[in-house]
């Protein structure tokens, strides 16, 4: 059986984190500085026109 390494808090609103606070210096620099990628190659636009395509063809 593992044990947890972290406390139990018995105030069930606090709640102990490893992650960083994303709003604090630096990490509010990094993440206003990072390009926005637009993701997998706007493929529901292309998967739409194949459906709209094939629907028209029946």
């Amino acid at each position: 059986m593992t044990e947890s390494k972290k406390p139990m808090a018995h105030n069930s609103l606090a709640i102990e984190d490893d992650a960083p606070d994303l709003t604090e210096s630096p990490w509010a620099e990094k993440l206003a500085a990072a390009p926005v990628v637009p993701g997998r190659s706007g493929w529901q636009s292309r998967i739409n026109d194949v459906l709209r395509a094939w629907l028209a063809r029946r």
